[in-house]
């Protein structure tokens, strides 16, 4: 699995839901958790990169959303998003 494909399965976010938060269609956010190898792959364009870091905590961005991961290193981004997202939410009043 990719890097994204972790992140919204372990998230519980459905294609939908992520992609209504990028203001992009369902089916490029399916294109966007494809590999870059894979024909139907994508990647996103500059605006909706940033914005993909922005709500990963800059965990995943247009760089390296289609890498693929493993079970262990997916285990190790969800706690580091966890452990960013526990910071923002103390600094936000």
């Amino acid at each position: 699995m990719t890097r994204l494909q972790f992140f919204l399965q372990r998230s519980d976010l459905t294609h939908a839901a992520f992609a209504a938060q990028l203001n992009v269609s369902a089916v490029s956010v399916g294109r966007y958790c494809r590999p870059l190898s894979d024909p139907e792959g994508r990647q996103p364009r500059a605006k909706i990169g940033r914005r993909i870091s922005e709500l990963t905590h800059g965990l995943i961005n247009a760089g390296n959303h289609a890498e693929e991961i493993s079970e262990a290193e997916a285990e190790k981004m969800m706690a580091e998003c966890a452990a960013r997202d526990a910071r923002a939410e103390q600094v936000t009043p």
